[in-house]
């Protein structure tokens, strides 16, 4: 697919526009004291944002129909609130109405919305936002190209689109690197991926966080261990070492790469372990053929007194299948739906029952009562 051009976005349809009486009408349930103070754009929107982390966004939206004269700042914290909320068509009410009030809208705006589209139905709505961006001359922007790059990862099925955006971006900074990188990995592109991490590098880009973990993914698809180990070596370098999503990663590496030993041994070394940690350890020794070695992790897990979720139920599971132990399936099934009151015909967990149906059958000989 072809991205836009500024030609072309003048020709680009409207989005859609939300009606007056949805922005204006005023439920809003402040006193008379708090209305004094957020009817001035300033407070107002340090109400806004408030209310959307603490209170919710309907408070937030309220908050946001008081204030007396919206300027830039107000709409963009009121679209910027609905984005995180993952309110997408109220991001879209909102940004279609100050376009409407002739407010000059910025790349923050933009972004703002643009962080709402991360599925494939949402490519007409990234493309529209594309259109708008480039007759608002903010193609040259680095912070719009990254929102831009994202969405067209998430959005257009495929990297085309995506590598043409980030191509074309002036200055790329670290977040607009990680956004290919991220996304070619996830589109199965390992080797694209690793081959625009090293341009990174030799363009002097020093990784993050996010870089680290958008990367590692990439040499576990092709399995290629002495490169991920010298990603590794970078990583005890930086201050990212003790990051648990960066651990976590480098974990499901070594064990994608066949290294039982270092996916332990990175395991042993974190700081900070979270539930996908443990689960990242059940599923690599399952993978391997490790049943008893998963269930001991799954056991220690409980012992440290985490929670499983479904994925780490459908890891240990799936490792008491791979290495036949019908028994400690068994177990570990009840333990699902009597101890944590897992649902096992919610979709999740269908594996989980099919497998459990497998065993019952198996230690019966094959009959069913």
């Amino acid at each position: 697919m072809c991205i836009p051009t500024t030609s072309q976005s003048q020709r680009c349809s409207a989005l859609p526009v939300m009606s007056s009486a949805r922005i204006s009408s005023n439920n809003s349930t402040l006193t008379p004291f708090t209305w004094v103070f957020s009817s001035n754009g300033f407070v107002g929107s340090a109400l806004v944002n408030g209310y959307e982390r603490y209170r919710g966004l309907d408070e937030a939206f309220r908050a946001f129909q008081d204030i007396a004269e919206l300027d830039l700042v107000s709409w963009n914290v009121m679209i910027d609130a609905c984005a995180r909320s993952n309110n997408k068509r109220r991001a879209v009410d909102v940004f279609s109405h100050a376009r409407r009030c002739s407010e000059s809208l910025d790349s923050f705006s933009l972004t703002s919305v643009l962080k709402s589209c991360s599925e494939l139905q949402d490519l007409r709505l990234g493309i529209q936002l594309h259109c708008i961006g480039l007759k608002l001359g903010l193609d040259s922007e680095t912070p719009f190209g990254n929102s831009l790059v994202t969405m067209y990862s998430r959005c257009d099925g495929k990297m085309d689109s995506a590598v043409q955006v980030f191509r074309r971006i002036p200055s790329p900074n670290i977040v607009s690197w990680t956004a290919i990188i991220s996304g070619l990995a996830q589109d199965s592109l390992a080797q694209e991926a690793i081959r625009y991490y090293k341009m990174m590098l030799s363009a002097g880009v020093i990784e993050n966080e996010f870089c680290f973990a958008s990367v590692l993914p990439a040499y576990s698809i092709v399995a290629r261990l002495e490169q991920g180990r010298q990603a590794h070596a970078r990583i005890i370098k930086s201050v990212y070492q003790s990051d648990t999503v960066v651990g976590n990663a480098l974990i499901d590496m070594y064990f994608k790469c066949g290294c039982m030993e270092d996916a332990k041994l990175a395991f042993e070394t974190m700081k900070i372990i979270d539930t996908v940690s443990w689960t990242v350890m059940i599923l690599g020794f399952g993978q391997h053929g490790k049943g008893l070695e998963a269930i001991e992790i799954f056991r220690a897990m409980e012992c440290k007194g985490f929670k499983p979720d479904n994925v780490t139920f459908l890891a240990v599971l799936s490792a008491c299948s791979h290495g036949g132990l019908i028994q400690e399936g068994l177990d570990i099934f009840r333990s699902m739906t009597d101890d944590y009151c897992y649902n096992p015909k919610q979709r999740a967990l269908c594996l989980h029952y099919r497998y459990v149906w497998s065993c019952w059958r198996i230690q019966r000989g094959g009959k069913v009562h």
